[in-house]
Order: structure tokens, then sequence, then C-alpha cells
């Protein structure tokens, strides 16, 4: 009795087990799938962990970068300015300079007057007299011996400002440049206009546009750039300065001072 109870019960317990294997495959399948999930969820965290440090990096790399660049850009801006600067400061010195020696030149042409050298009629006397023989033309006129006379020094002090500094000239409201610098007045040679376009530069007329320009601008500065005819197909790139010249109230012309930007370059390189 007592053996037979013991199978009964063994009998009873290994159903049970029995009934309780699917239960035991389903949670293990459960168990299984949640762990798999749970693989994927940590490799994509631990990919999403590699992405954001790699972001992290990617960022600081171009921080420093940026920081970098904006370091450079901030040089280049402070040498550019620099640079700049002088630019201005020498436009600025031209544009003194050419205003100063304009009135210079206005004083002299009134003492000329008031000592009786030269009536206002000479003064602007459009009697143009060809010199024969001369190419390219040269003319005189009632004016002419007045400025050969009272002006070279002044022409030839523009050259204390700077070796960049080409011409100094007065042209009237014709065109027509009476007196230039020493260097340009050479007397014509008669059978070389080559020469003579590029040496023999005064009593002649420049009438291209920034010539008459200069002679007839009534503002205070004009500042133009040109290509320069130097004669024989010789041109030299040239900026111009230029201020207008009054007398007695009417408008005679205009001082012009010519300079080669690179030659201004260069000089402001060398004062750096």
């Amino acid at each position: 009795m007592g053996c037979a109870s013991e199978i009964l019960a063994c009998a009873d317990l290994l159903a049970n087990f029995d009934a309780q294997i699917p239960v035991t495959v389903e949670l293990s399948e459960e168990i299984s799938t949640a762990t798999t999930a749970q693989r994927a969820d940590v490799s994509r965290c631990t990919a999403a962990m590699r992405d954001i440090s790699e972001a992290a990096e990617e960022t600081a790399t171009r921080a420093r970068d940026e920081a970098g660049a904006a370091r450079r850009l901030s040089a280049t801006a402070t040498s550019l300015d620099t640079t700049l600067s002088k630019f201005l400061l020498a436009d600025d010195t031209m544009v003194e300079a050419v205003t100063a020696r304009a009135r210079e030149v206005e004083r002299r042409f009134e003492a000329a007057l008031g000592a009786g050298e030269i009536t206002m009629e000479a003064l602007f006397s459009a009697d143009y007299r060809p010199i024969p023989g001369v190419a390219p033309a040269q003319f005189m006129t009632d004016f002419v011996p007045l400025t050969d006379r009272i002006l070279p020094d002044l022409l030839e002090g523009v050259y204390a400002l700077g070796d960049f500094l080409e011409y100094a000239v007065v042209i009237n409201k014709d065109g027509f440049l009476p007196t230039h610098n020493k260097k340009f007045s050479n007397p014509p040679r008669l059978d070389d206009p080559v020469w003579n376009a590029a040496n023999a530069r005064n009593r002649r007329f420049f009438s291209d546009r920034v010539g008459l320009t200069a002679g007839r601008s009534t503002a205070p500065v004009l500042i133009q750039s040109y290509r320069r005819d130097m004669g024989g197909g010789k041109f030299v790139t040239m900026k111009d300065i230029s201020a207008p010249i009054t007398v007695r109230g009417r408008h005679w012309g205009g001082f012009r001072m010519g300079y080669k930007p690179a030659a201004l370059k260069s000089a402001l390189v060398r004062a750096a």
C-alpha cells in the first residue's frame, strides 16, 4: 500500500513535470527572443555611442580648425587693413600735396598779375602758335614765358614726396600743358618724333580724356587712372590726381600729379 502510494505520487509528479515542459519551452523561446532583441538594442546603443563619439571628435576638430581659420582670417584682415591704411594714407598725402600746389600756383599767378608781369587776357590766352618742324607738335602762347619762369621749382619739388612720383604739371582748360618737369622738357629733336613724345612733353596739347578732364574739372580733387602714351607704341599705366586752379574767380585749369601704382606699392612696402 505504501509502495503503491509512492508510485502514484511519482506518476503525478511526472505528469505535472511533463505538463510544464511546453511552458518552459515557451518561456525559453521568449527569453531567447528577448535576449536577441536586447543584443540588437545593445548593438544599436554601441553604434550610437560610437557615432556620438566620432561626431564629438569631428566637432572638436572642426572647432579647432575654425578657431585656426578665424585666427588666420583675423590676421589677414589686420594685414589688409594695415596695407589699405597705408594706401589711403598715401592718397590722403597726395590729395594734400596736389591741393596745396594748386593753391600755390594761384598765389603765383595772382602775384604776377598784381606786379603787372602779365594780364588776365594773356594768362587766359587761346592764341596757340605752332613751333615749326616739331613733332609731336609744340606751341607757344602768351603765358608760356611766365609759367616757364615761375613754376619749375614748384614742379620739381614734388619729387621730394617720394620716388613713386612721375610728373607734376599745370594744364589749362584746353588741355594745353605749357611747362613740364625738367626731365620731360628737353629740346625737341627735329627728326625724332618718338624720342620727342617721351622727352619733350612741354608746350603740347594733351587732349585725351584724362588730360581734358583734369584741366576742366572743378571738383576739389580728381583721381584718374590711364595708360600714358610715351610714343613709339609704349604705354605706362599711371594714376593721375589733380586739383583746379582758379584766378580771380575764373577757372584757369588744373594742377596734375602722376605716379605709377606699382611704384607706389613698392614704396609702401619699403616703408612698412
